[in-house]
């Protein structure tokens, strides 16, 4: 029997070595650095991508990384749209759009899309925001903080709506039918993101989606209440 002292150094430091990879994928998605910002004895480096083109909009990756004498001790990473146009130019365009870059930004299309209109599109008052991974070496008071200041700072002068898929990292058996476990789970993220975010949770097939409107009419627009 191994002493469980023994073993908790072991574990914590196969903890950080993923963790580290992470953050250098990260790293490597976001070459600019942005802006710091501190609070307490943490601080917050935000890092961003260059647009990508594509047909009617455009895409970057935002990455925001919170330290602790000079180390990362959470990771965060952002998908943040935009049109380049005037006009939304509807939902097909956007659904092609984000098909033709990622699986995930095709899902976040498709929820979009399903509860608000094109007449009153979120696009159309601002960008979209996908508060896509985070990921939590070591637990902090000051993380959170750290990250709703950031969010505030890179994105509120122009976000109409930020979107998230509250999904545990965690589940048995890939693909396999979800567990009262990962339900438990799943309900207290939604719990926590609710507090920490204001996110609103959606009912039905898309439960997993959650969001909060940054534009009083987009807002009101949801399924069509506008």
């Amino acid at each position: 029997m191994t002493d469980y002292e023994d073993i908790r150094p072991q574990a914590f430091h196969a903890r950080r070595r993923a963790f580290d990879i992470i953050v250098d994928d990260l790293m490597r998605d976001c070459k600019r650095k942005s802006f710091t910002i501190r609070h307490g004895e943490c601080g917050l480096v935000c890092r961003k991508s260059t647009f990508d083109d594509l047909p009617e909009f455009k895409f970057r990756t935002i990455t925001m990384f919170v330290t602790r004498d000079g180390r990362s001790i959470a990771a965060a990473r952002f998908r943040h749209w935009r049109m380049t146009g005037e006009l939304f130019p509807g939902a097909e365009s956007f659904i092609a759009a984000a098909e033709s870059h990622s699986r995930d930004d095709h899902e976040m299309s498709e929820f979009v899309s399903a509860h608000w209109p094109d007449e009153v599109h979120p696009l159309e008052y601002g960008d979209i925001v996908v508060f896509d991974r985070l990921s939590v070496l070591t637990p902090s008071p000051d993380v959170w903080p750290l990250l709703t200041k950031g969010i505030e700072r890179q994105f509120g002068k122009t976000m109409s709506l930020l979107v998230l898929k509250a999904f545990p990292f965690w589940e048995p058996e890939s693909g396999g039918p979800r567990t009262v476990e990962f339900h438990r789970r799943q309900c207290g993220m939604k719990r926590r993101l609710r507090r920490l975010l204001d996110v609103t949770t959606v009912q039905g097939e898309d439960s997993d989606w959650m969001w909060r409107a940054f534009n009083g009419r987009v807002e009101l627009a949801f399924m069509g209440g506008f």
